[in-house]
């Protein structure tokens, strides 16, 4: 903190007391505060018509989520990070292992995966952030073509259609829903 702001923070708090406001509950309530951040926010920054790089700029969705864990260290109140799948979907099956190191080494524990869905063929991994959110990392997929034939599923296939590896549905997505 800047000297000059240590110099007026006894002034102030002085200030607010003065006005009946309980400082030392304000501090609490602003270090209790959980500040979800979001993943698009570690990386160049933009619009669809021009997007603004700057250095040291995460590049990938394992370095946003290495940054957002940084950000959490340093101010305690940001323990969730929302992975937006428009930017954050990643290329390839690598991409998910490198993302469940990721995530292991900062803690953060794996619900699901690294697994395959049955009916969208991606390989994915779901993660609960600290404040219970179920999170997805997301890649591949079909590439839907007007020529293919229809596929149905069954309600029997629910567990094969979902987490295709295991056959079997996941009971924390029938109880747990975020």
């Amino acid at each position: 903190m800047s000297s000059r702001y240590e110099k007026a923070y006894p002034q102030l708090a002085q200030q607010l007391t003065d006005r009946g406001i309980d400082v030392e509950a304000v501090k609490a309530a602003l270090k209790a505060q959980c500040i979800e951040t979001p993943s698009w926010g570690y990386g160049d920054s933009g619009t669809r018509f021009k997007v603004f790089a700057w250095p040291g700029a995460a590049r990938t969705l394992r370095e946003k989520l290495a940054d957002a864990a940084h950000v959490h260290r340093l101010t305690g109140v940001c323990p969730t990070v929302a992975i937006h799948i428009p930017w954050d979907k990643v290329d390839d099956w690598d991409e998910i292992r490198r993302a469940a190191d990721t995530l292991a080494y900062h803690n953060i524990s794996i619900d699901v995966g690294p697994t395959r869905h049955g009916i969208t063929r991606g390989e994915t991994i779901y993660f609960f952030d600290p404040l219970g959110n179920r999170n997805e990392v997301f890649t591949g997929g079909y590439k839907p073509d007007p020529d293919w034939d229809v596929i149905t599923w069954t309600e029997e296939q629910m567990g094969r259609g979902i987490f295709y590896w295991q056959d079997a549905i996941n009971n924390r997505f029938l109880t747990m829903h975020t």
